[in-house]
């Protein structure tokens, strides 16, 4: 398989998405799928705790593009009251759902469908940020490392 690289209007037949996931002490990242056709599947980005029974409560959750402070661009939170969109350019064209409790089923779950994937723009680097209360290390906010969404073809 060897790299190219697209113009906006991504045309190349038989170009492909590649993901990876990424996660930090207590929140995880998860891009599927980790191979797709574009334009044949859709995009689907799970936020989640990775060691809820350390935390007592989930403050938010939130899922981000670009690097985390430099770049980035919140997309959609969930809060104690719900989804809250942060970017209109998403929530016109993608679906959320999440839930901060019960601890153990937190998660924010992000889901773009094949036929409105935007190329170049989604192919980037996405992370979640969450913020909790431990049993160990009291109030703790963290981003995972990012998620790189990227593109080849054969």
């Amino acid at each position: 398989m060897k790299r190219i690289i697209l113009n906006a209007t991504c045309t190349v037949e038989g170009m492909k998405f590649i993901t990876l996931a990424a996660s930090s002490k207590y929140t995880q990242i998860q891009v599927r799928p980790r191979i797709a056709e574009y334009g044949t599947q859709g995009l689907e980005i799970d936020c989640l705790l990775t060691r809820p029974e350390t935390v007592t409560s989930v403050f938010f959750i939130q899922l981000s593009r670009g690097e985390p402070i430099k770049t980035e661009k919140k997309i959609v939170l969930v809060l104690g009251s719900g989804i809250s969109w942060q970017t209109a350019g998403f929530q016109n064209r993608s679906t959320a759902s999440g839930q901060l409790s019960p601890v153990a089923s937190a998660n924010l779950r992000f889901s773009i469908r094949n036929d409105s994937i935007q190329c170049p723009y989604d192919f980037s680097e996405y992370f979640c940020s969450s913020s909790f209360l431990t049993t160990t290390s009291g109030a703790v906010t963290e981003n995972t490392n990012p998620a790189q969404v990227s593109y080849s073809g054969e």
